[in-house]
């Protein structure tokens, strides 16, 4: 919850937001961990969207056979 509301904060005041993106895409290190970490995330958070979608798909077709 945290690390959210400090990138809400970072991303939603547009002069730290472009501190933040030089001082990462600027350090080959960080911009490795960074992206790995927003591609785990985003991984993260498609699974999770399949697997809703899927259980949806199960609740209608478990309504369909009554």
């Amino acid at each position: 919850l945290m690390i959210g509301l400090t990138f809400s904060f970072i991303f939603n005041n547009p002069f730290h937001r472009e501190r933040f993106l030089l001082f990462i895409f600027n350090n080959p290190f960080h911009r490795e961990r960074f992206l790995l970490l927003f591609h785990i995330n985003l991984f993260i958070f498609l699974k999770k969207m399949f697997l809703l979608s899927l259980s949806s798909l199960k609740l209608c077709n478990f309504a369909e056979k009554f």
